[in-house]
């Protein structure tokens, strides 16, 4: 028979072990996608995407891993994080040489989603820093996400053919990538950037590759 003491200590044992199994089954089960059919708790986005089923019974916590910013190690993750910071400061250079040139109409038409009408507010001309480093690494994950999911043909994110040839493009460079392809490499996420964000929301066919 156990003395008094030791069995204390084993039932302790017992319940925080039970305890973490159930933490343990908690946190998997909250990391799952759930297919829920509430429109309640779905906005029209959410219900064209079919995000829920599309991703149904899948651990959020790998999906979002994919978004993640690279280690030090991962040399070509790296070398493409590095760059769309490049070509996002480049384009946050010349919104502001715009501004310098006083094309001041500019800014109207960049702030509006219109392809016909400019807004009545500017695009805005000051962010704070960290606010812009902030949104830089959100395009960082965005673009890393699409470059591992192309890699490992994982058809749960679907790209047009032009997304798709400009990934590839990019998979082949980054494997045999020295210096000298920085602006290569640089042209290409660059293309990638405009076709992604001229993607139509709706478009369920491919288009040209669209140019700056």
């Amino acid at each position: 028979m156990l003395p008094v003491t030791n069995f204390t200590e084993q039932l302790l044992e017992d319940l925080l072990n039970q305890a973490r199994r159930r933490d343990d089954e908690h946190q998997e089960q909250i990391n799952r996608v759930l297919d829920n059919t509430s429109l309640v708790i779905k906005t029209p986005w959410l219900r064209y995407n079919k995000w829920e089923s599309r991703f149904a019974d899948q651990d959020m916590k790998e999906l979002h891993a994919l978004t993640d910013l690279p280690k030090a190690i991962d040399e070509d993750e790296t070398i493409l994080a590095n760059t769309v910071d490049k070509v996002l400061r480049a384009c946050w250079d010349g919104f502001h040489d715009c501004q310098s040139r006083e094309w001041n109409l500019l800014p109207f038409w960049l702030a509006s989603v219109a392809r016909d009408k400019e807004n009545t507010k500017p695009f805005r001309q000051h962010i704070d820093p960290d606010t812009f480093t902030r949104y830089i690494g959100y395009w960082q994950s965005y673009i890393l996400l699409c470059y591992r999911m192309h890699l490992t043909n994982d058809s749960r994110l679907q790209f047009t053919s032009a997304q798709a040839e400009l990934l590839e493009s990019m998979q082949l460079l980054i494997q045999n990538y020295t210096e000298d392809m920085a602006e290569e490499l640089y042209e290409l996420l660059f293309q990638l950037s405009v076709v992604l964000i001229c993607h139509s929301d709706y478009a369920k066919q491919s288009y040209p590759l669209c140019r700056p």
